[in-house]
């Protein structure tokens, strides 16, 4: 039941460190200045918890001494942050720079216990936001477009093998007593070996797709857009429209989510490796206007040229002519570009003073994408 990894235990056993499991320190008896045992008491398993693991109850008249020379409290994982202004730290998500100017913090010092995975990416941000305070434009490296394209057939037979890393290599236990790292880096031909396991995750992943029992997450083939966040205001007698930001979709694949066959059970969400909830998060598709009207929210294809959505329970359509959408809903009705999805005209309807234009552009996008009807299996 101990909160550890299962290679923390078998790292500590292999140094010889004997686990007292089951036992609470109580108090220190000293004598003369120095540490003489540690009072402790025996401990058993009571009910669980809310996390699910037994909370430990300690047993009445079951103290005894542990003779100890040196005692190292570690309890817990927290940061010490005494040493900041008012002892707190807040950080900046995009630039990672604390409130003090120059500091920059990440990892488990903002998160809490979390991965390395996450860590990593900290200090990645971090180490573009210090380039950019001191004048360099970070720059990132890709492979040519073409060579990032992935050739699908042959990364379906890699994804569908296990390949197991290389063991990275450790000082025996008897040879750790410095201050030297017991654990080794790999050689060129191993680190060569380890990275020619990746399945280019970031190009095309499908988990979602691939562990969904009922099929209900589809893959598409994409081609990269942008798109402009716009906003529409009434002014005198017509309306303005302001771009706010614009969205980059780089992938040239997309998932979208059934809703006619997913019965939420949460598998995409349990095993997707970048923390998403596929049935939540990916555009939900109805195959027929009864199932988008039951649902409340999604996106029903009529058929060429015409797109149904619902948000919140609020109905919208987009037809798509003459090289032009219309969106229309209870609040606006949107005519946009069919290449750059930017707003051309915008009516805002039954008192409406201002209109975000997103659910426009989306719905566009999506549009496009879904009458492609390029799906791949996964």
């Amino acid at each position: 039941e101990m909160p550890s990894d299962p290679e923390e235990v078998q790292a500590a056993i292999d140094e010889g460190i004997k686990l007292n499991e089951l036992t609470q320190p109580e108090c220190m008896l000293v004598e003369d200045g120095h540490v003489r045992s540690n009072v402790c008491f025996k401990m058993e398993l009571g009910e669980k918890d809310a996390s699910g693991r037994p909370r430990p109850i300690k047993i009445d008249g079951s103290e005894f001494e542990l003779n100890v020379d040196t005692l190292i409290t570690a309890i817990g994982q927290r940061v010490v942050l005494d040493f900041l202004p008012g002892g707190e730290l807040t950080v900046d998500k995009d630039s990672m720079e604390t409130q003090l100017e120059g500091l920059f913090a990440g990892g488990d010092a903002i998160r809490g216990a979390s991965s390395l995975i996450n860590a990593i990416g900290d200090g990645r941000r971090a180490a573009g936001s210090i380039m950019k305070k001191a004048g360099h434009e970070p720059r990132v490296r890709l492979a040519p477009e073409d060579r990032r394209r992935p050739n699908l057939p042959d990364l379906g037979i890699r994804q569908a093998r296990r390949g197991f890393g290389t063991e990275m290599p450790e000082l025996d236990p008897q040879e750790r007593l410095n201050f030297e790292l017991y654990v080794k880096t790999l050689t060129e031909a191993e680190a060569v070996d380890e990275a020619s396991r990746c399945l280019q995750c970031d190009l095309v992943c499908n988990v979602c797709v691939s562990v969904c029992p009922n099929r209900a997450n589809l893959a598409l083939r994409a081609e990269p857009v942008s798109y402009p966040l716009q906003r529409a205001m009434r002014s005198g007698d017509g309306t303005e429209v302001e771009t706010l930001d614009k969205v980059e979709i780089g992938q040239f694949y997309q998932i979208v989510n059934l809703a006619d066959f997913c019965n939420e059970c949460g598998n995409c969400d349990t095993f997707c490796p970048t923390s998403g909830a596929p049935y939540k998060d990916k555009p939900k598709m109805h195959l027929t206007r009864a199932s988008l009207e039951a649902y409340g929210e999604g996106f029903h294809l009529v058929g060429p040229g015409r797109m149904e959505a619902m948000f919140g329970g609020e109905p919208a359509t987009l037809t798509e002519s003459d090289g032009r959408f219309v969106y229309e809903d209870s609040e606006a009705k949107v005519e946009l570009s069919a290449e750059k999805y930017e707003a051309r005209r915008v009516e805002l309807k039954n008192g409406t003073d201002t209109k975000d234009l997103s659910c426009a552009a989306e719905t566009a996008v999506l549009y496009r994408l879904i009458s492609s009807r390029q799906p791949f299996a996964g």
